[in-house]
């Protein structure tokens, strides 16, 4: 009996993980699509740009161009990952710098543009973070 139910509970934790997984997937695939505004497949820094310039116009309640602690909504990372100046506030260039730097650090060819791997491990790593 107490076999059965171990193997219940391995089935059961091997199930929530692929089904996890494929959540995570899905979830990168919509946010993928959200940058790339032409569909073209690849999200140029220009596309991004625009997209989290305006997530953070999104974010910012009070509309004074800075983001507190309360106003941020990072999917994955703190605000202080972003916050350069370490003031507890975040501003549009830093939000965008810290992007950019993601970016950059994710195009694996260096050709400006992201594929959806690249996409994906950037993703991934913002998680592990």
């Amino acid at each position: 009996m107490h076999a059965t139910k171990i193997i219940f509970v391995i089935v059961g934790l091997a199930a929530f993980g692929a089904a996890t997984e494929r959540g995570s997937a899905q979830e990168a695939e919509a946010a993928f699509d959200g940058l790339d505004a032409d569909q073209s497949g690849a999200i140029t820094w220009a596309e991004a740009y625009e997209v989290r310039t305006g997530q953070f116009m999104d974010m910012d309640a009070d509309m004074d161009g800075i983001l507190t602690v309360d106003e941020f909504q990072g999917p994955a990372r703190p605000l202080s990952a972003f916050d350069t100046d370490e003031d507890g506030k975040l501003h549009l260039a830093e939000f965008l710098e810290g992007h950019r730097n993601m970016f950059e650090r994710f195009d694996e060819d260096a050709n400006g543009s992201l594929t959806f791997d690249e996409f994906e491990a950037a993703q991934s790593a913002a998680r592990d973070n």
